[in-house]
């Protein structure tokens, strides 16, 4: 899993020698391993790798078996022994410890365009054939892998990461407003096919395309299944459990496929499950370390002391990490600038555990995010229900509901989604300028509307997760480490399809179940606990973010943040809700920061 690049020029035109050691050179730090290229008439391919897995030690890219067909990819494939076994069987020689790319490969030539039906993992690829001059690209079905795209005149370029298309002298670097806004008031952009620069495109995730003869077509070759019970619901719910659970340590498993897996550790179900699951699958062949990150003395912490626990019931060493350094000591700078704004930008727990995993040596970092998602979704199905004015059975489920947990309902959560109408206007520090020119009081309604579904299917559609996703690429991070993320497994979510919502789908019930002797109990048994401080606010208050000052002054905010309203914000941070501080102090913040603004001493930049 790496980094690469590429382009065509129109009707095999020369590649410019200085142009394509830059895209190279661009790329470079994203794969300290090995770094090729090939040239061919027209199209110009490079590679870097950053080998996380034991067959990715063996890869050599750009890749081809004919020479004819060459292949560049950032890919760790899932259901290996299966896709092996159907490659066997279209006559290709597939071996299983062939590495990611090999099997890609191997996958166009067996089925063409057809090979992304087959095709489940973190992956994003290009293939250039040159008997056709056609370019084929992918990008997996969640996005996990970013793949950019642009055009300069008649040459395409692209590769997974923006600084290597900024390579071209001739490309347009003038910043997207649309995106910034949406950067400004959610910490992402709503466009899934746009960035922050007007010419570089994205592939939406689940999306592949081809370019041929100038034109570029793309298609979406995966959807979400809707949801069907009927098998599950004549299931006991042992089966059903067992069922799920084998799917979920299916995910789990193929992705230890290195010799030293670190995961995060806290109290909560969807780490601990994770954990658990590595620690069996991976016994013999990965050695597993459990990470933590709580506070000593800024905020009450209650997640590490379980962590802790966890991780003593299962064997697995534990490493705390505290979030003050984040404030005293914060590895590299206070603010990163990626290639494109990404989330808050600020320095985070994340890297203080990036940090010390690269220098142990430690390339594959496993993450919990996403159970709330795809065993949470309870609370969404009763809405539903009342939208559809189906209250009989609204009310033999609330029936079943008590006798299944044996608590309270969970009404209020109900009424709030459906009093959650996002009429009301956006309010805060963004340029009231920006909000009218982009419309954005609109795409904000929108996206109000568009969280009262189904959050597995927001798995699959959200920008929102693809964001989070894309944020954790060596890419935006700038560490040689790979996160991996078990809940957004291709097989997980179609599982997650198949559970009915009652009683499983509240309270991660179907997670407790599988829990259950795997588990300490006083996890297993936890509710739902949501992490009810703000750290970096906390520190804020209490004058530990010296570059809050500057920051009002920062000129290149201009035309994005109303500077006077956001003076006004960072004279009152006392009285500011901790909730908005995020959204209206550390979000411009970072903004000032990846436009090149000094925010003194006290608000130290490093580019990734």
């Amino acid at each position: 899993m790496t980094g690469f690049a590429g382009l065509v020029a129109a009707r095999g035109a020369p590649v410019d020698p200085a142009l394509s050691k830059t895209m190279a050179a661009a790329i470079a730090r994203m794969g300290p391993d090995r770094r090729d290229s090939w040239q061919g008439e027209g199209v110009f391919l490079a590679h870097a790798l950053l080998a996380t897995t034991e067959e990715e030690v063996a890869d050599r890219q750009p890749l081809s078996f004919d020479g004819a067909v060459h292949l560049v990819a950032d890919a760790r494939i899932d259901g290996r022994e299966a896709l092996v076994d159907a490659l066997r069987a279209a006559g290709r020689e597939a071996r299983l410890d062939a590495p990611d790319s090999q099997l890609i490969l191997h996958a166009w030539h067996a089925w063409g365009e057809a090979c992304v039906d087959r095709l489940i993992g973190d992956f994003a690829f290009a293939i250039w054939d040159t008997r056709t001059r056609r370019l084929f690209c992918a990008r997996d079905q969640f996005g996990t892998v970013p793949f950019y795209f642009a055009q300069v005149g008649e040459t395409f370029l692209f590769g997974n990461a923006v600084p290597a298309l900024l390579a071209h002298p001739g490309l347009d670097r003038s910043l997207n407003r649309r995106a910034i806004g949406d950067y400004l008031l959610l910490g992402y952009a709503l466009d899934r096919d746009e960035g922050s620069y007007r010419a570089i495109r994205r592939l939406p995730p689940a999306h592949c395309m081809t370019v041929a003869d100038g034109e570029v077509r793309q298609r979406r070759y995966w959807q979400l299944p809707e949801a069907d019970f009927a098998e599950a619901e004549r299931m006991s719910p042992d089966e059903l459990t067992e069922r799920f659970g084998a799917v979920f340590d299916a995910a789990v498993r193929d992705r230890l496929r290195s010799p030293r897996i670190a995961t995060t550790l806290s109290g909560g179900m969807d780490s601990t499950m994770i954990a658990a699951a590595a620690k069996r699958e991976g016994a013999g062949r990965s050695e597993i370390h459990a990470w933590s990150y709580g506070s000593d003395w800024l905020m009450p912490d209650r997640e590490r002391p379980l962590a802790q626990r966890c991780a003593d019931h299962l064997g697995i060493p534990f490493n705390p990490v505290s979030v003050e350094r984040i404030y005293t000591d914060p590895p590299r700078g206070v603010f990163r600038a990626p290639p494109e704004p990404r989330m808050e930008l600020r320095t985070s727990s994340f890297h203080l555990v990036g940090e010390e995993l690269v220098d142990r040596g430690i390339r594959v970092l496993l993450l919990g995010m996403g159970g709330d998602a795809i065993v949470g979704g309870g609370v969404t199905h009763w809405v539903s229900l009342v939208r559809q004015r189906r209250y009989a059975r609204l009310m033999r489920e609330t029936i079943r509901f008590w006798r299944h947990h044996r608590r309270r309902p969970p009404f209020k959560s109900v009424l709030a989604r459906l009093r959650a109408t996002g009429t009301r206007p956006i309010a805060g520090m963004i340029d009231p300028g920006l909000i009218v020119e982009e419309r954005m009081d609109e795409r904000w309604r929108a996206l109000c509307a568009s969280q009262l579904g189904d959050p597995r299917e927001g798995m699959a559609s959200h920008p929102f997760w693809t964001e989070l996703l894309v944020a954790a690429h060596p890419e935006s991070t700038g560490l040689k480490l790979r996160v991996r993320q078990p809940m957004f497994d291709v097989r997980l979510i179609e599982a997650a399809m198949r559970v009915p919502p009652m009683p499983w789908q509240f309270d991660k019930a179907i997670l407790r179940r599988r829990a259950q002797g795997l588990l300490p109990p006083e996890i297993v048994g936890r509710p739902k606990t949501v992490f009810g401080v703000n750290g970096s606010w906390e520190a804020a208050r209490r004058g530990l973010e010296p570059w809050l000052e500057p920051l009002a002054r920062a000129e290149v905010l201009d035309g994005y943040v109303d500077r006077p309203r956001l003076a006004q914000i960072l004279a009152s941070i006392g009285t500011l809700p901790p909730h908005r501080y995020s959204s209206q102090v550390m979000l411009p913040a970072g903004l000032a920061a990846w436009l090149g603004a000094d925010l003194g001493p006290g608000g130290t930049v490093w580019r990734v």
